[in-house]
């Protein structure tokens, strides 16, 4: 669905109901109500979006929550190219969707509902869900937001330093995994495997491929199901 731009009102580009963020810098409100009004088309507004915060990005869905009516939608993830914007490869969907398969959006992701991807998630530009995201892995290197809660089937695993996976609900997965990358869960994580102490910057629940022994007990506590998300080299000196 291509979002119309003209149906949003021009004092409806002033964002309201958006929630606070631990982790990533507050939205820039003014600068997106700016470049909403502004805006000749969807085009010229994700360009602005893509070199925004990851809040920002949140913080439009909420005003398409406002003033459009949502679209819920099931496809197959070969199909996903239909649901980038304009001239962009950016996906914007306002509603629930699911995605049958794995998933690797080539720039910036915003769903306004529910995101269900049966598959494996993989971002290569900032993401916002403003609702729960299911899926069976996560791999994420850039910011990444999720509204209500994170359930994974199996791994969620984070690359890259100065970004953070953050979810302002609770994390479940079997296994929270780290490679520099900040992992937080507003309500909590609860996870199946755990390392046996915590590593030196993170979470009790998360496992820290910088340290040899979460490597080791990672290893040992799934095999080599953790190389569906996590590359084999991330496992060597």
């Amino acid at each position: 669905m291509q979002i119309d731009l003209r149906a949003i009102p021009t004092a409806g580009w002033d964002a309201t109901g958006v929630p606070e963020f631990p982790c990533c810098p507050d939205p820039q409100l003014g600068s997106l109500a700016k470049a909403g009004r502004d805006a000749a088309d969807i085009d010229a507004l994700i360009a602005f979006l893509q070199d925004s915060f990851t809040s920002t990005l949140y913080a439009f869905g909420h005003i398409l929550r406002a003033h459009l009516p949502p679209r819920h939608l099931r496809l197959q993830a070969a199909a996903i190219g239909t649901l980038h914007q304009g001239g962009t490869d950016a996906i914007v969907h306002h509603g629930n969707l699911i995605v049958d398969g794995d998933l690797q959006p080539p720039s910036l992701l915003l769903v306004t509902g529910n995101l269900t991807v049966n598959g494996v998630l993989r971002d290569t530009g900032n993401v916002a869900v403003l609702g729960d995201l299911h899926c069976r892995h996560v791999g994420s290197e850039a910011w990444f937001i999720v509204g209500g809660d994170c359930v994974a089937e199996g791994f969620v695993y984070g690359s890259c330093n100065d970004t953070v996976f953050e979810v302002l609900g609770t994390l479940r997965a079997r296994a929270v995994v780290t490679d520099d990358h900040a992992m937080y869960a507003e309500d909590g994580m609860i996870v199946t495997h755990a390392p046996t102490l915590p590593g030196v910057n993170w979470e009790v629940q998360v496992f820290d491929l910088w340290d040899p022994v979460h490597r080791q007990e990672l290893l040992a506590a799934v095999g080599t199901d953790i190389h569906a998300v996590v590359p084999v080299k991330a496992f060597e000196d």
